[in-house]
């Protein structure tokens, strides 16, 4: 097959495509030139899902009449002058392929005016200027792309309707918002305003604009630096989550991002506050130095790549876990805490029973002390409780100040157990037993092949543990906290959630959190009311009483108003 040159449209319409994939993809480029320009206000305008009019203006620096003669060459741009530039690029665009591959697909427009200057107002068909004249506007840059894709109807096939394609560029002006609260955003789809930012540099009004002051009074502050490499902005405490990553936002130098290792990095600070399947609302801002840093990684400049990635993910981490510690009203360092008194069983195989603590206070409050309902605000800490009795053997029944609290027995215990053991690792006295017969336990394949990890692992959890025959565990003692018969499904679980873990500090965390969850009291065993309110007791003085260590709840509220609600007591108190 003989190899030919393309025609220069052909040639056009294909760079086109590996920017332009989509409206959204249009108002991206255009609003990074806009940033790039120092604007400080932006307007965006959509019709037809933006394939029939696509404008934004902005208050920047403007283009001169000879930059908006060059700015849809190919290739064009004022951000790069040598390959080196790369190394150190501190601008969002820099491709020189936006306006090129925009003019290619549409009718394309642009007016603009710098500072003290005439403006000019410039019409293209692909790299041609087909129309130029004066302009009398303000100070700034008005791009208007109609009609796009009308040359290319089988990029068409692949849009979604006006409606989907509207949804992305919001989502779009979202990301914007946030990764530059200083910058004044407005959003209008068919004339209609949707969006508004303050633009007050503030980003907890933004994310308040964009989510409501309710969850933004839910929103923790994150601050942390070392070697260069800062992290800022805000968290949701674990009360408020979503079913997807969709509002989990990072900004590195200013940029949008997908970044997995960033992700995971605080998924994995919300480790045992979120349930599985449930993620966190952030907005993180991530500066790195510029020359430990390629974001010259995807066409959409969606992906970069870290110098020193595992620096940059475990400072992440540690600094939203930092965040999270002060919303329980305790922080890590606190020394004023007694160790808290797990319930500790015996090993006897005779029912597993607590020990006899004796009458304890009973809270002090009373119905009448409890604020009427629309005085209430919903809780994030565990409120004081009167306990009532004991629901199906499993969920413990207590008033509180806002209506009816159900405490799930077996999460509330494994917080409890978690944050001790926690505390027990931190301070170097997490004890053990020794059974009363050695517990053979069989290894699956993986685990033979490493049975010197396992047994480093199983002992640093309060286990006594070494190689039997090579296909065998042999286990001596087990952590103090654990009822004997448990054990034996305890070293079933950790085979089965080991084998999918693969860093250490991974693998800790999920041994811990597994030895907790076979450590608490099951559903099913029935507690008297001292045992109740001693559990209740122990909760309270944890930094995370509202979830389990898998995430789970603890708690769940059935408030005076659903009450009334369901009563059909509205009105009649």
């Amino acid at each position: 097959m003989a190899i030919k040159v393309l025609a220069a449209d052909t040639a056009a319409q294909l760079a086109a495509g590996e920017v332009i994939e989509r409206p959204a993809a249009v108002v991206r480029e255009l609003l990074d030139n806009a940033l790039d320009a120092g604007a400080r206000n932006i307007s965006v305008h959509a019709a037809g899902g933006g394939l029939d009019i696509l404008s934004v203006s902005d208050d920047g620096c403007g283009l001169s009449a000879g930059d908006l003669a060059l700015c849809t060459q190919r290739h064009s741009t004022s951000k790069l002058r040598r390959i080196e530039d790369l190394a150190n690029l501190s601008s969002l665009g820099f491709r020189g392929e936006a306006l090129y591959s925009i003019a290619g697909v549409s009718r394309l427009r642009i007016k603009s005016r710098p500072p003290g200057t005439p403006g000019c107002e410039v019409e293209y068909d692909g790299e041609r200027v087909v129309r130029q004249a004066g302009w009398g506007g303000r100070e700034g840059t008005q791009v208007e792309v109609r009609d796009l894709f009308y040359n290319t109807p089988a990029r068409l096939r692949f849009l979604k309707g006006p409606t989907t394609e509207s949804a992305r560029i919001e989502r779009l002006l979202k990301r914007y918002i946030l990764g530059h609260p200083g910058v004044r955003f407005t959003l209008s789809v068919d004339g209609r305003e949707v969006l508004r930012s303050p633009g007050t540099g503030d980003l907890q009004q933004a994310m308040a604009a964009l989510y409501g002051w309710q969850l933004s009074e839910q929103l923790l502050p994150v601050e942390a630096y070392e070697g260069g490499v800062s992290v800022a902005g805000f968290v949701a405490t674990p009360q408020v989550s979503r079913r997807n990553r969709a509002d989990m936002n990072i900004f590195v130098n200013n940029r949008w991002v997908e970044s997995r290792s960033i992700l995971y990095a605080v998924q994995d600070a919300y480790s045992s506050l979120l349930m599985v399947g449930r993620f966190p609302v952030v907005a993180l801002q991530i500066r790195v130095p510029p020359d430990q840093l390629d974001v010259n990684v995807h066409p959409a400049k969606s992906e970069v790549r870290f110098a020193d990635e595992r620096g940059v993910t475990s400072l992440t981490s540690r600094a939203v876990r930092a965040a999270l510690l002060p919303a329980s009203g305790r922080g890590a360092d606190d020394t004023d805490q007694q160790p808290l008194s797990v319930l500790q069983y015996s090993f006897s195989p005779r029912e597993v029973r607590a020990p006899d603590l004796g009458p304890l206070p009973a809270p002090t409050a009373t119905t009448a002390d409890f604020p009427a309902p629309e005085e209430v605000e919903p809780f994030t800490r565990l409120p004081s409780l009167r306990i009532l009795g004991q629901l199906a053997h499993t969920y413990i029944i207590a008033e509180g100040p806002s209506g009816m609290c159900l405490i799930d027995q077996h999460a509330a215990h494994e917080r409890v157990v978690l944050e001790n053991l926690q505390d027990s690792f931190a301070s170097g006295t997490l004890e053990s037993q020794t059974l009363l017969e050695p517990l053979l336990v069989p290894l699956t394949s993986a685990q033979r092949d490493g049975i010197s990890d396992l047994v480093g692992e199983l002992r640093s959890l309060g286990f006594e543990a070494e190689p039997f025959g090579g296909e065998t565990l042999l286990v001596r003692s087990v952590p103090a906290a654990l009822p004997s018969d448990r054990v034996g499904p305890l070293l079933e679980a950790l085979q089965e959630g080991l084998e999918g873990l693969a860093g250490a500090e991974e693998r800790h965390r999920g041994m811990v959190a597994t030895l907790a969850c076979h450590s608490a009291i099951r559903a099913g065993r029935v507690l008297d009311l001292v045992e109740m309110r001693s559990l209740i007791q122990q909760l309270e003085k944890t930094r995370f009483p509202l979830s389990c260590a898998h995430g789970r709840p603890t708690l769940l509220e059935l408030s005076h108003h659903e009450l009334e609600r369901e009563f059909g007591r509205r009105g009649s108190r």
